[in-house]
């Protein structure tokens, strides 16, 4: 963790960047941004369809919230603030996936995966597992979405 004044000046610089990146997303998609203390939060919707919408909360704490599609990790740490212009760009050109691993002879959901690729080899995933252990024989579903514009 950073030390709270580095972060917060941080913080500020990021938040400017995501509002200044987020304007230019409102002929493409629904774009709230709200402000409270101790926090900031975006939610778009994008317009097109099998776009992908998400919600970010970025937090003093140092931690954030974040939804893809209809997954929702929530109380991440931040390891660093840079992730997020790059991560929001990525998540509105479509690169996420969503991968549904599933029991091969059950059917039964034994884990969900987001995996969003900004590029330059980084890569932000999330993971929600509903058994333990998980089978061996999977089968696994890839959910590709489109981005917001044919411009992106």
């Amino acid at each position: 963790m950073l030390p709270d004044d580095t972060y917060r000046t941080s913080y500020q610089a990021t938040i400017r960047t995501l509002e200044m990146w987020l304007t230019t997303q409102q002929r493409v998609a629904d774009v709230e941004v709200e402000r409270a203390d101790g926090s900031w939060r975006a939610r778009v919707t994008p317009h097109a369809a099998n776009a992908c919408p998400f919600e970010l909360a970025l937090r003093t704490d140092q931690h954030y919230d974040l939804s893809v599609g209809s997954e929702t990790y929530e109380d991440q740490p931040i390891d660093s603030l840079n992730l997020f212009p790059d991560l929001l760009v990525a998540i509105a050109a479509g690169h996420v996936i969503s991968r549904c691993i599933a029991s091969a002879a059950t059917g039964s959901v034994q884990a969900i995966e987001t995996i969003v690729n900004p590029g330059d080899g980084v890569e932000w995933s999330g993971r929600r597992t509903f058994t333990r252990p998980p089978t061996t024989d999977v089968v696994v579903q890839d959910r590709h979405y489109v981005a917001y514009s044919r411009a992106a």
